[in-house]
């Protein structure tokens, strides 16, 4: 997001990839996190809540012109994106002409991760920009041994199955080092013969017996499920 007037990015979701936990995150929700200098990425326009956009635009600041729609989409994955030339020759033209009101811009493109599919959607962008401002692109974004292990919930806790094994946030001090961030109570497991034996653990050494159980890769909240006793998860 940008954070001045001399920068300025792109709600690119390019992590947006199919896969067995897929689903829409980082949608509709997120336009609240724009800025002024920002170009959306936005979709389902058509079965949009008109009242609901015009009440976002009048809260943000934002700018209707700020917006590219993805046509014929309820909702997007990266493919479409990848695949729709013209919608990249549009992020392209927003670019070069934002470049031509300030050549000192800034231009942060920031996918969650460079997969192969992500510098070629970038470089497509570029591609379809004037020479003179590519130079003016910035990407960051996570590496892939980053994301392998930070990307999912795992990295939260100790996995059932080797309890003596600091969980990567203990690994990398990274509760003891931010001022008030605390871990709830719980453990990492692959099956449910492991989700028995952490709840045993939980409710003989931690007298918990209400528990939630949440996939490591889940999102929005539809994966979190709540159970009060064993016999309920059995």
């Amino acid at each position: 997001i940008a954070s001045n007037s001399d920068e300025l990015s792109i709600f690119l979701w390019l992590d947006w990839h199919a896969g067995q936990h897929y689903i829409g995150c980082l949608g509709q929700q997120s336009y609240t996190y724009a800025s002024s200098n920002d170009i959306i990425l936005a979709y389902n326009y058509n079965n949009m809540d008109k009242d609901w956009f015009l009440w976002l635009l009048k809260i943000t600041n934002l700018s209707p012109s700020q917006f590219l729609w993805i046509q014929n989409k309820t909702h997007p994955k990266f493919d479409d994106m990848q695949n729709d030339e013209y919608l990249l020759k549009q992020i392209a033209l927003m670019i070069d002409q934002k470049l031509m009101e300030n050549p000192s811009l800034q231009i942060r493109l920031m996918p969650f991760m460079m997969w192969a599919e992500t510098r070629n959607t970038i470089n497509k962008i570029k591609s379809n920009m004037s020479i003179k401002h590519r130079n003016n692109i910035i990407t960051c974004c996570a590496d892939y041994k980053w994301a392998k292990d930070f990307a999912n919930k795992a990295c939260l806790h100790r996995y059932i199955s080797n309890v003596d094994k600091p969980s990567l946030f203990e690994e990398r001090a990274i509760y003891s080092d931010i001022n008030g961030l605390t871990e709830c109570t719980g453990f990492v497991c692959k099956n449910k013969e492991e989700l028995l034996i952490a709840y045993d653990k939980l409710a003989t050494e931690g007298g918990k017996t209400n528990v939630v159980i949440k996939d490591c890769y889940g999102a929005s909240g539809d994966d979190i499920s709540f159970y009060k006793s064993k016999q309920e998860i059995i």
